[in-house]
């Protein structure tokens, strides 16, 4: 299995900041597929504090594929069983909302339409994470 490093994350994560708003604006409306990096997570179980984690260090994937036409969200790291199949997808206020869930967690995942600035919640009945990062036209 191919590990990511921190540094490249974070380097795409930036990269993708500074290009493509300009380059893609009004592109992150589901009409095309997207990559999606993850900067950080914020991890909170029931009865606890929430902590800021880096994706990996609690199983979740640093880069997602947005795949509006097959209706699926699926990691690009080798991670098992983690496909999703995408539920709804709804506009309002600027930001394509997409939503489903798997295995007992449902997810919800809002982009900005104009930067592609995005933030990910999943959750269970006892913890949730939410993510940070930014979305790339693919």
């Amino acid at each position: 299995m191919k590990k990511i490093s921190i540094a490249a994350v974070l380097g795409l994560a930036a990269n993708l900041c500074v290009s493509y708003p300009a380059a893609a604006a009004g592109k992150y409306d589901g009409t095309s597929a997207l990559i999606c990096a993850s900067s950080s997570v914020n991890e909170c179980g029931l009865g606890e504090r929430c902590q800021t984690r880096l994706p990996e260090t609690v199983g979740l994937p640093t880069l997602i594929r947005v795949d509006f036409a097959g209706k699926k969200v699926h990691p690009l790291e080798a991670l098992p069983n983690r496909d999703s199949t995408i539920r709804s997808v709804y506009h309002v206020n600027e930001r394509t909302v997409i939503s489903g869930g798997e295995s007992g967690r449902g997810w919800v995942l809002n982009i900005h339409e104009q930067t592609g600035r995005m933030s990910a919640a999943v959750v269970t009945e006892a913890e949730g994470f939410v993510i940070f990062g930014q979305c790339a036209v693919q």
